[in-house]
């Protein structure tokens, strides 16, 4: 029988050495023994969910959480890869409002969800899904954080009809769920007459357009006057309904009001302890979201937070180990890899997934972004020069170019069509960085989303 100590097995199955050791003081790891210098040892079979050298049997092997966005359901169901160290970096931070704009695909939604279970004030605080996590390696202060604060949590990503008044009704549906969701503030003795009539009228979804644009600071001020603590609030997809907007032609309608409703919502909220929004795009830029320029936009290409969104080399070699599929790195790194932030190399959480799901079959995986839609209307507009120069990346060279100027570059990078490799600042502020396309998911996208819109447009201006 093969042993390995308690270090060797935390790191397979990704609890920590001391949860290990009292599960062996417990006798509930068959075959731990104790050497005579104190030290346990744990049988390699017996490792929680895994094997030798990390791959689990079929029979025991967790199903990996294709299309899954739901933390709680994927920590305890499926093969989780962790991200809560999140939690600390932001702490480190210390920004009030934190925006991650990230491609499609890179389990934004997840994230946004492990962030409001950590942070969520309720009975129990999310404790068991927690107590094996990074995370709670870490010092006691990062834990005061658990289960502290009320949350408001809404999701913009099914805000996605063709015309802005059926939007509306959308947003207010989605409001009305968030309010029913605090149920026990319609009972709360610290609420007055009018605020209560508030509340049952957004429950409902009965806001007028002006009230609605409210709605988010004023639930706000009631949990804070309900629970006598500041409030979290957060926000996934934000930007769906700008770029459905922008998409089917009533952006004109839609920007003053999504304007009025995140200034109101994160501008100085006395209410609000942390804001977090969540989308492809950063708040300045093309988005055209005034309420957002004072809140810090961390895009895909910058540190710190990267590497908590993409899956690094270490964890992909943990899911292909754990598959049974050691043997394909290369091909995943050639597929899915090449992402850089920094020093440090991202590979596409989605297809990575998606890939080892599909019994290690190679494939484009990838969703197409919503912010296409910019993309679409600049390419619509290039010249014959830019055409070649952005051909040019399929040659596998590098792109230099000065991304606060260059508006098609840098909303490739921020699709994730393309990567940064390398940036300087100028001594002017300028920031020069060089560009390339990743990997042949992404070159295949390139040619399908980007290329093919050049080649439209050449046709059309050789015809007149």
């Amino acid at each position: 029988m093969e042993y390995i100590t308690v270090a060797e097995a935390s790191k397979l199955c990704e609890k920590t050495p001391r949860y290990l050791q009292k599960l062996c003081k417990e006798g509930k790891i068959e075959g731990a023994r104790q050497r005579d210098n104190g030290r346990w040892e744990i049988p390699a079979e017996s490792v929680p969910h895994c094997a030798v050298r990390g791959a689990a049997p079929p029979e025991r092997r967790r199903v990996l959480p294709a299309g899954m966005s739901d933390f709680a359901r994927t920590v305890r169901d499926f093969f989780y890869i962790d991200k809560t160290s999140l939690l600390q970096t932001w702490m480190e931070e210390g920004a009030p409002v934190t925006l991650f704009a990230q491609p499609a695909g890179f389990g934004k939604t997840m994230n946004m969800d492990m962030l409001r279970r950590y942070l969520e004030l309720s009975e129990g605080s999310g404790e068991d899904l927690f107590a094996e996590k990074k995370i709670r390696r870490t010092d006691r202060e990062y834990r005061a954080y658990q289960g502290a604060y009320p949350v408001i949590f809404l999701s913009f990503k099914s805000v996605r009809f063709p015309a802005w008044g059926d939007c509306l009704d959308k947003l207010r549906m989605v409001i009305a769920q968030e309010y029913q969701r605090h149920r026990e503030l319609e009972q709360s003795g610290r609420l007055s007459r009018y605020e209560k009539r508030y509340f049952e009228a957004a429950a409902q979804g009965d806001l007028s357009v002006a009230e609605l644009s409210s709605a988010a600071f004023r639930l706000s001020m009631m949990l804070r006057e309900q629970y006598e603590r500041p409030v979290v609030i957060m926000i996934d997809a934000y930007d769906a309904p700008a770029l459905q907007g922008y998409r089917c032609g009533f952006e004109t309608e839609a920007l003053p009001f999504l304007g009025a409703f995140f200034s109101e919502t994160f501008k100085d909220n006395p209410h609000m302890a942390y804001g977090f929004l969540a989308g492809e795009i950063p708040a300045c830029g093309e988005s055209g979201l005034e309420g957002l320029y004072h809140i810090r936009s961390f895009p895909v290409w910058e540190e710190p937070f990267a590497e908590f969104f993409g899956f690094t080399q270490e964890e992909v070699e943990r899911i292909a180990m754990y598959c049974g599929h050691p043997d394909k790195l290369e091909q995943v790194r050639e597929w899915y890899g090449g992402f850089l932030s920094g020093r440090t190399e991202l590979y596409h959480p989605w297809s990575v997934i998606n890939y080892f799901a599909s019994g290690a079959e190679p494939g484009v995986y990838r969703q197409r972004a919503e912010a296409d839609v910019f993309l679409s209307r600049i390419l619509g507009k290039a010249s014959a020069q830019e055409a070649a120069r952005l051909e040019a990346l399929l040659q596998g060279g590098e792109l230099e170019t000065e991304l606060e100027t260059d508006v098609v570059c840098r909303l490739l990078l921020e699709a994730g069509y393309v990567t940064q490799t390398e940036r300087r600042e100028g001594k002017d502020g300028s920031r020069r960085c060089w560009i390339r396309i990743p990997n042949r998911e992404a070159e295949i996208l390139y040619r399908r989303e980007v290329l093919t819109k050049l080649k439209r447009t050449d046709t059309a201006v050789s015809q007149h």
